[in-house]
């Protein structure tokens, strides 16, 4: 095995933990909810703290790998995030649950900003692309926590249970993949130090672009299968097969992604995503078959693969800005928009109705792809 090649799949192993625990814990919140006896507005506020915690380890990033470093910070939040959702699902109470929830959130954050560095000092090192097969473990083990969820649901064991057997079997493999990880730029990376703690405009253009890929993602998550089912009349079995359909396209296309990207570039995977997921949205909210709905959010799926490792890529390689601080101002402003956008949609949907709210995500859809064009101001367009 290459060297690039090692590196990458121990950097691919390190991407898939969050996936992995916010799959299990989404799959796993019905057991959870009885577990403590919660309501509805309980889990409202569980899943309040747990976004709110992983933005604050956004937040902390940089401070937190200037002070541990790269490779110590991926290590310790990987094995820290398995361990506190593991005390999640054991939980004996309201107060433990939230508590728990909080620091799995602030490590699920902190991992994120740092494995999307340590992608970007590979792409750097050995001047090959990566970023799409590493986002691909990331939906790979949400794709798998969920399905491990449903599983152990089939089995009736506790949610517990669930995280510490998967978690523990993933923790087991983490020494072999620590060893390949990257823990600093390469020389030719490390000049200007002041110039490299500044974020120009184009990375917080990919930041934006990236923001309205995670809006547009979390609207399938939290909306999709409502709107099938209270719009388009489908059953709840079939409505619940949105988000499946649209992550398991997203996972086969983001393993072919970097491929693409040598085949076709940048600008044509991007704008062309953009435009392909505004003419889904379309047809999913014209379309009163809850069946063309479903094979349009699988192509929207492959639509969207490989645009946001496209824009981390993109913003990693930016002349005399670190990754750790593209990443960082990355995920901030991606993240932002999933904490703040589903809620709203759901408030203006209350107003309009939701097939008229979720236009805005066809509007996003279409921004991003304009704003693929601005891409000609940053890194040159990556080609075989």
């Amino acid at each position: 095995m290459t060297a690039f090649n090692r590196e990458r799949l121990a950097c691919a192993y390190f991407f898939a933990v969050p996936g992995l625990a916010y799959g299990i814990f989404t799959s796993r919140l019905p057991a959870i909810k009885a577990m403590v006896q919660a309501t509805d507005g309980e889990i409202g506020i569980l899943l309040l703290v747990f976004g709110a915690a992983s933005f604050t380890g956004l937040l902390s990033s940089r401070l937190a790998l200037q002070r541990w470093g790269l490779r110590t910070l991926i290590r310790a939040t990987a094995i820290l995030l398995s361990i506190f959702m593991s005390l999640l699902g054991l939980a004996g109470n309201y107060a433990m649950l939230l508590l728990m929830a909080f620091f799995g959130g602030v490590c699920s954050g902190l991992c994120e900003v740092a494995m999307n560095a340590q992608g970007m000092l590979i792409e750097q090192k050995y001047k090959k692309l990566c970023m799409a097969s590493l986002h691909a473990s990331f939906s790979l083990g949400g794709l798998t926590g969920s399905l491990s969820g449903a599983l152990f649901a089939f089995l009736e064991l506790s949610p517990g249970i669930n995280f510490i057997v998967i978690s523990g079997c993933y923790i087991l493999l983490s020494p072999i993949a620590f060893r390949s990880l990257e823990n600093s730029a390469p020389e030719s990376q490390r000049k200007s130090a002041t110039a490299k703690r500044r974020s120009p405009a184009f990375i917080y253009l990919c930041g934006l672009m990236s923001m309205l890929c995670y809006v547009s993602e979390g609207s399938v998550g939290e909306w999709g299968s409502i709107l099938l089912h209270s719009v388009k009349g489908a059953p709840q079995d079939q409505a619940a097969l949105v988000f499946g359909c649209f992550c398991l396209t997203m996972v086969i296309f983001r393993f072919t992604g970097d491929r693409l990207r040598y085949a076709f570039g940048d600008l044509i995977l991007v704008c062309g995503g953009g435009a392909l997921g505004a003419i889904c949205m379309a047809v999913i909210l014209l379309s009163p078959s809850p069946l063309v709905c479903l094979i349009a959010y699988s192509v929207m799926g492959m639509g969207f693969a490989p645009i946001v490792p496209i824009l981390f890529s993109r913003a990693g390689k930016y002349p005399d800005v670190s990754p750790s601080v593209a990443s960082s101002t990355m995920s901030i402003l991606s993240y932002t928009g999933l904490l703040v956008f589903p809620p709203f949609l759901g408030f203006l949907g209350d107003s309009i109705g939701l097939d008229r709210a979720l236009w805005l995500i066809a509007a996003a859809c279409l921004i991003v792809c304009a704003g693929g064009f601005f891409l000609l101001r940053g890194p040159r367009d990556e080609r075989s």
